[in-house]
């Protein structure tokens, strides 16, 4: 059975964004197994799914306290840590790798990430792109799955070279009108 950190009641089983997770029914927090959160960000946000961002990269991670409650899955003590340079304060086990989100943490992750993204020049991401590229021969997923956030980063890539290079636009719309194979 497992137990809410905060309000020491059992918790449920809930779909969120189409994965079984365990919440609060008290305070709304939400408990994700490891590699849980990072399937319900992909399906929050298909652009994102390529940013790779794993909560367990140590420069991604700045504790801020220990000891934020036991663990809802193996009842280890879990450390409170701020998620990169955003306002996102989340308990991670160091245990099973388990992540707790008190309710409306997982949105600001989202809209921070929405926010770094937003903020890329085409360069950078390009060189994602090439990383991504890489990753559908030799990278961590699935093949199918790293071709998909191969896909996500060149649409981005794509849009943002065209915002960058309006003339880009112009010389594209052109060949499409002229070109035989529509």
């Amino acid at each position: 059975m497992r137990m809410c950190p905060r309000c020491k009641v059992e918790l449920s089983k809930k779909r969120y964004k189409g994965v079984l997770v365990d919440e609060c029914e008290n305070c709304h927090g939400i408990f994700f197994d490891h590699g849980e959160l990072e399937k319900v960000r992909d399906a929050a946000d298909e652009n994102l799914r390529w940013l790779d961002f794993v909560l367990f990269n140590v420069s991604d991670l700045q504790k801020v306290q220990a000891d934020q409650g036991d663990c809802p899955k193996c009842g280890f003590a879990m450390d409170s840590l701020q998620y990169a340079g955003s306002s996102v304060i989340l308990s991670k086990c160091s245990n099973c790798q388990g992540v707790w989100l008190d309710k409306g943490e997982f949105q600001k992750i989202i809209a921070y990430l929405e926010g770094l993204v937003a903020a890329m020049p085409a360069s950078e991401l390009g060189d994602a792109a090439k990383r991504q590229l890489v990753d559908v021969f030799v990278g961590p997923k699935r093949e199918s799955e790293e071709i998909k956030d191969l896909l996500a980063v060149t649409r981005l890539l794509e849009e943002r070279w065209i915002v960058e290079h309006p003339t880009i636009e112009k010389i594209m719309e052109t060949y499409y009108e002229l070109t035989p194979f529509k």
